[in-house]
C-alpha cells in the first residue's frame, strides 16, 4: 500500500509543478498573472473570478503572484523527486 502512496503523491507533486510553472511562465510572457486564491471564502458562492495582476499597473502584486506561484511549482518538484517518506 505505501508504493501506492508514493506514487499518488509523486504524480500529484508532478501535476502542482506542471500547472504552477505554466502559470507563472505565461505570466512572464503575458506581462499579466491571475491569482490562484481567491479573496474571500464568500467569493465561493458568487461568480467573481480571482484578481488578475498587471506587471505595470500592479508591480507588486505582480511580483508576489509569480513568487509565490514560481515557489509552489519549486516545491512541486522537489516533492516529485523526493517522494513519500513517512516514518523515515
Amino acid at each position: 500500500m505505501n508504493i501506492l502512496v508514493d506514487i499518488g503523491f509523486r504524480a500529484a507533486s508532478a501535476s502542482l509543478c506542471v500547472s504552477f510553472g505554466r502559470r507563472v511562465w505565461s505570466g512572464l510572457a503575458a506581462r499579466q498573472i491571475q491569482s490562484w486564491q481567491r479573496p474571500s471564502i464568500f467569493d465561493l458562492f458568487q461568480e467573481r473570478k480571482p484578481p488578475v495582476y498587471q506587471r505595470d499597473a500592479e508591480p507588486v502584486g505582480f511580483w508576489m503572484q509569480i513568487c509565490l506561484q514560481g515557489g509552489a511549482a519549486a516545491m512541486g518538484l522537489v516533492s516529485a523527486i523526493v517522494g513519500w517518506h513517512p516514518n523515515g
